[in-house]
């Protein structure tokens, strides 16, 4: 009995005998045998409170061990699926050990009862306790010794300790058993896959050359028919061509069924394409071999359509190859075409694709493959894919706004090379001189030499016909509802050698509509009806009116869309077969062309030079992972969309490293055949090349399309080169508008049950995207342009995709990840990919991310700075897409799911983990190796999972024990 219980017991003495002062003399004879009798009788209960406080510990040791083995348990349920039996066993001693522990918990629940009798006992007899101090004493001496055994009892436990430990080391013992058991496993599948392959080669000769003796016999075979009778029972040829071959290689069909029904789960996969592959000899099934059950029987048909329901409602590729093209189109953008050589040169050349090199290792193929595997296991848009974490289903949402505004204005681009390319069929090219009409005075050709001692500033042409006026040295003044503005003196001196600019080039003055005051010039050519490709106004307020020229490009632009995905990707999957390889022969064509003029090995000396000193610079680091992360298209939706059409069983791994590697080279060839025509110019401008570089539209549309009006036969270079941009353009085009459609259609798919849905919900889309890119058509339309495409993405995108990598790589998990890779691809992937997904890839990214918003300077239009109202709406309109992140956990937590009897945290808990819908229905459901073939019939020929059974069932058991021991622990606190 501890210091407390002796206060306590003292305490009830001396209460007792304050209550019997009042009391009659007391027998003190009766009284001593009295309290003898009692203190037996206490020694006896304290005996029995050591006993159940022993029994109390042994079962908290019990509870203890049994959490230790549940949670064993759990771990190696996950890695050792192959220990069903020991597993078996195990859970039979747990429930056993919670009988014992609600044994146990009853006895403590009578010992408790017995204690308060005990105490009421006391209270009864605590009045006669008056005066026995030295009872207490010797009653505190036996306390003591309970407190010996209370060390012997601590002696057994440390006993009971070393026995866990044994069986620690048991349980590590087994574990080594099951790596020599994998390693077995492994060497017996490599074992298998040789006996495969030889008996597919030995087994094709042989059934090739006895079909050719079947199809002679074919015909005195009862109930046979033509192979081209649409009653043709395969089921029944099979049979007899079957029984024909066992009788001629009777060993070898032995073999191959026994090694189909002896076959560890996971080489069922092979064992299914080794059986496919024998039957596809025999001439039962089509090409694919994977697809055994697509024969033209009633019954394969029925099976078929149940089986491949998911896969006809949503779509698929047609095959690998319009995978590759679809998602090789949409990370070659323009961005390779107009950014990245323009990058090369500023940063050092041939030494910037290091810092290039290494960031698409460190950044740009983890970030893929992540999205891509992502995609595919799902089999859902980026929406659809966050069932693996619902709480950052904002990131989702956020790619398709990202997706949705890119859409908008890029179509822009794909109005501006059309117009481009309508022109390029004139007679002369009107961007190749300077004898039209928009052409001012300071219009200078390519090779013409300039006095620069005199430069005046550009003015409008003096000949502008009989209902034009002569500007140079007047003044004019317009007054209507449009314009107020005042064309001052146009040759004016400029006598600062700072002032003197190089003189413009025909093509800049086509793209441009603008002289020094370009408000009074448009309003010029708006009075007299004249038109011009870009009309742009002085100023992002003067919007003036829509260019009816540009808007009927633009619906042109998107009816062209619309056409190649009216059907989704089953349409886009084959105009990829055109957008996506048309670039690369036109670059090569124009490569050719650019190679064999004079000045190009200038331009490439220019381009490729390395520079050393420059990687000392951050801003060079920077630039080079900018340049990787947006030209892949990671964060954008575009790759998981992509990827979600794929089959289940698709090799992912090889396409995510494939793609980028592509894309990268492709900038890099881009920058050759840009960098050559750019030298060419230089050579006949007599100036250098960094006099002429341009990046951004200015290249595709100002320099590129001048130098090739120089060459023979301009309009078909023109043509080219014009088709190329449009190329690249759609591929990008069709992945970001995809991205939006089959996040819809995923999330309602319901709406959308049938393809004429499908082609109107597109068709609404496109003409509401065409109403909102109408800004751009307008004089003002290249400033809109450039403010959307300057905030659009760049911080939205940043911190999505570094999210991202924090979700997939910790809430979800990169080991759950590489399962997933692994049930897909049938291996595990190099560890190094896990690590840059939870370590480097997030680190790199955020850093992007804070060093973007700290070094973020507003863009400008040349010279002209936009109004600050211009820059915070461009500002809320660019970080809106980021808003889904915060919003929508806080939508979840607090409106969606309300009702629900949770706490917070609770909450927060469960929608951190995947929903039961997460995953392909593929992976959770049998596979069935041919529907032609009656499992009845031939029981020797069964069916295969790719997931055992017993599984997903013990998960649910481990599960629900878990559940169950979490509450009785819960309990047993309380009581205690």
């Amino acid at each position: 009995m501890d210091a407390k219980s002796r206060g306590q017991l003292q305490a009830l003495l001396s209460s007792t005998a304050l209550l019997g002062l009042n009391k009659e003399p007391i027998n003190h004879e009766n009284i001593t045998a009295e309290i003898n009798k009692f203190l037996l009788n206490f020694q006896k209960h304290l005996h029995d409170v050591s006993r159940i406080s022993e029994c109390l510990k042994k079962s908290n040791e019990k509870v203890e061990k049994l959490e230790e083995i549940i949670s064993e348990t759990k771990t190696d349920l996950d890695e050792e699926r192959q220990q069903k039996h020991s597993l078996q066993q195990e859970l039979f001693k747990l429930h056993k050990m919670e009988g014992e522990l609600n044994e146990t918990n009853t006895a403590l629940r009578l010992a408790e009862s017995s204690l308060e009798t005990y105490k009421a006992d006391v209270a009864r007899l605590s009045d006669v306790a008056k005066n026995k101090d030295g009872e207490i004493q010797s009653l505190n001496n036996k306390i003591l010794e309970k407190d010996c055994n209370t060390n012997k009892l601590h002696k057994t436990i440390a006993l009971h300790l070393e026995s866990i430990s044994s069986l620690e080391e048991e349980l590590k013992q087994e574990r080594d058993n099951s790596h020599s058991l994998n390693k077995q496993i492994e060497e017996l599948k490599s074992t298998h896959d040789e006996q495969l392959e030889k008996l597919k080669i030995e087994m094709g000769e042989k059934v090739m050359r006895v079909q050719a003796r079947i199809t002679a016999q074919q015909s005195v075979l009862p109930g046979s028919v033509s192979s081209d009778s649409s009653s043709l029972d395969y089921k029944e040829i099979f049979k007899k061509k079957m029984a024909h071959v066992e009788s001629k290689h009777a060993k070898e069909v032995e073999e191959l069924r026994a090694k189909l029904i002896l076959s560890p789960p996971f080489l069922h996969q092979t064992t299914e394409l080794s059986i496919c592959y024998w039957v596809e000899i025999m001439g039962l099934c089509g090409k694919d071999k994977y697809e055994c059950s697509k024969s033209n029987s009633p019954d394969s048909s029925s099976n078929t359509n149940s089986s491949s329901s998911e896969e006809e409602a949503r779509g698929n590729w047609g095959n690998k190859f319009e995978f590759l093209l679809s998602t090789v189109g949409y990370a070659v953008g323009l961005g390779n075409l107009w950014r990245f050589p323009y990058l090369c040169y500023k940063n050092g050349g041939g030494a910037f694709l290091i810092p290039y090199t290494i960031f698409l290792f460190l950044c740009g193929i983890p970030l893929v493959f992540m999205e891509m595997s992502a995609g595919q296991f799902a089999q859902a848009g980026p929406v659809g894919v966050w069932s693996l974490c619902p709480l950052a289903k904002g990131l989702g949402l956020g790619m398709v706004m990202v997706s949705v505004y890119c859409c908008v204005y890029y179509n822009v681009i794909i109005m501006w090379t059309l117009y481009y390319f309508f022109h390029s069929f004139s007679k002369v090219l009107p961007w190749s001189g300077c004898g039209n009409w928009w052409n001012t005075d300071q219009c200078t050709p390519l090779g013409q030499k300039v006095n620069t001692t005199q430069a005046t500033a550009p003015c409008l042409s003096t000949d502008m016909g009989d209902n034009t006026t002569s500007l140079n040295g007047t003044v004019v003044s317009y007054v209507d509802g449009l314009a107020n503005a005042t064309l001052a003196l146009c040759n004016e001196t400029l006598t600062s050698s700072e002032d003197i600019k190089r003189p413009p080039y025909p093509a800049e003055e086509f793209w441009e509509c603008q002289s020094i005051f370009n408000i009074a010039f448009i309003h010029y050519l708006h009075v007299y009806s004249i038109t011009r490709f870009l009309s742009r106004s002085g100023s992002i307020t003067d919007v003036i009116e829509l260019r009816w020229d540009l808007t009927l490009i633009l619906l042109f632009a998107w009816i062209l869309v619309y056409l190649c995905l009216i059907k989704g990707i089953k349409s886009s999957g084959k105009v990829v077969y055109v957008t996506a390889t048309a670039p690369y022969i036109l670059l090569t064509v124009l490569l050719i062309q650019g190679a064999t003029m004079e000045g190009s090995i200038k331009g490439v000396e220019f381009y490729m030079k390395p520079n050393f000193t420059k990687l000392a610079e951050p801003t060079v680091w920077v630039e080079a992972c900018g340049q990787i992360f947006f030209s892949l298209g990671a964060a954008w939706g575009g790759l998981i969309t992509m990827a979600s059409y794929n089959k289940f069983n698709t090799n992912i791994y090889r396409f995510s490293v494939v793609v980028p590697l592509i894309n990268c080279a492709t900038s890099i060839y881009a920058g050759f055949v840009i960098f050559c025509v750019l030298g060419y110019m230089a050579n006949e401008a007599g100036v250098e090349v960094k006099d002429i570089i341009d990046k951004g539209p200015g290249l595709v549309f100002v320099a590129y399309p001048y130098a090739i009006s120089q060459l023979p036969v301009p309009q078909l270079w023109a043509v080219l080169f014009f088709i190329m941009i449009l190329s690249v353009g759609l591929d990008s085009q069709f992945a970001m508008f995809e991205t939006f459609t089959t996040s819809v259609m995923d999330e309602f798919g319901e709406y959308f049950n049938s393809r004429l849905k499908k082609s109107l919900f597109t068709g609404v889309l496109c003409l509401i995207a065409f109403c909102l890119g109408l800004i751009c058509c307008t004089h003002a339309g290249v400033y809109f342009f450039q403010l959307m495409d300057g905030y659009i993405g760049i911080f939205s995108l940043l911190l999505i995709s570094a999210v991202e990598c924090i979700v997939i790589g910790w809430v979800y998990g990169g080991e759950r990840l590489y399962r997933d890779i692994e049930a897909m691809i049938g291996y595990k992937p190099f560890i190094v990919w896990r690590i840059m997904w939870q370590f480097v890839t997030p680190l790199i990214v955020f850093g992007m991310f804070f060093y973007t918003l700290v070094k973020y300077e507003a863009p400008k239009y040349g010279d002209m700075e936009y109004p600050s109202a211009a820059i915070g709406i461009a500002w809320l309109y660019g970080i809106s897409s980021s808003l889904p992140i915060l919003v929508y956990p806080l939508y979840l937590l607090f409106i969606k799911t309300r009702g629900e009897p949770l706490g917070l945290w609770q909450k927060i808990l469960k929608y951190s983990k995947p929903l039961p819908e997460w995953g392909s229905k593929k992976h959770h459901q049998p596979q069935v190796l041919s529907s032609s073939l009656d499992s009845k019939s031939d029981p020797e020929i069964t069916p295969m999972t790719s997931t055992p059974d017993y599984e997903v069932k013990t998960s649910a058991e481990m599960e629900e024990i878990s559940t169950e021991h979490e509450k009785l622990t819960t309990d047993n606190d309380c009581q205690a």
